[in-house]
């Protein structure tokens, strides 16, 4: 075979095997894409009947539960910062709540919880 006959193949070959090579990462770059879109989109089960109910020596609920003092919270609420979360009934929730509050109640967390801005402090109340 003449030399620039397998010059001209050869260089055919190495294009194909190019054109496939970009091929083949596009295909993969778009299943990796999907992959990222299907598991950003999952939520998490969360089951409130698994957190224990606790009460520290004064009778506080949930003592593990990091507080804010009010000052401080209704700054951040002013500011933005922070959203208010009435974890009550809405039967409580109606009959008298903190203005601006987002109505939630705690059995609707599950299924309700991606309404929340992520961005946000989240400041749950139930008094």
């Amino acid at each position: 075979m003449p030399k620039n006959v397998r010059k001209k193949q050869a260089g055919v070959f190495s294009r194909e095997m190019a054109l496939l090579a970009i091929a083949g990462g596009i295909v993969l770059l778009l299943i990796v894409g999907a992959l990222v879109v299907f598991n950003s989109n999952q939520t998490e089960s969360i089951d409130i009947s698994q957190i224990p109910d606790e009460h520290d020596e004064q009778g506080i609920p949930y003592p593990a539960v990091p507080r804010i003092a009010l000052v401080e919270a209704k700054a951040k609420f002013d500011a933005g910062e922070a959203i208010f979360l009435d974890v009550r009934s809405l039967e409580e929730y109606q009959a008298r709540h903190i203005p601006g509050a987002i109505s939630m109640p705690t059995e609707e967390i599950p299924a309700r919880y991606q309404e929340l801005a992520k961005d946000a402090e989240i400041i749950t109340y139930c008094t």
